[in-house]
């Protein structure tokens, strides 16, 4: 099953941006796709914050600026955190995306709350 939340998140977000999702069902992260990346925004249930976590880690050693939501993030705030997350996106994206839009441009890490 695809990760709809992000499909839908892109939708909210500037559409001049170019995304790539990368389903972990299908297989990990491609060193391509790291490169290419400015931004990674990652999402999942609690059942998968071992993986969650570890990937928001691989994220900041590559450099990347990481968004975190969904119910994980929402419900472990201080998990994700910790793990090195630059921004927490809490609630739905109708609502929390245009903070944290609003954070990025301002360059105030955590927006999104």
């Amino acid at each position: 099953m695809p990760p709809l939340g992000l499909l839908t998140v892109a939708a909210l977000l500037p559409q001049e941006w170019e995304f790539r999702l990368a389903d972990l069902n299908l297989g990990p992260v491609s060193a391509p796709s790291w490169q290419w990346a400015d931004l990674v925004m990652i999402t999942g249930m609690i059942i998968q914050q071992e993986g969650m976590l570890r990937l928001v880690r691989q994220a900041k050693e590559q450099g990347k600026t990481v968004i975190v939501g969904g119910p994980c993030a929402t419900s472990l705030p201080q998990d994700v955190l910790e793990a090195g997350a630059d921004f927490l996106v809490r609630g739905e994206g109708e609502t929390s995306i245009p903070r944290l839009l609003a954070a990025l441009r301002e360059g105030q890490p955590g927006g999104g709350n």
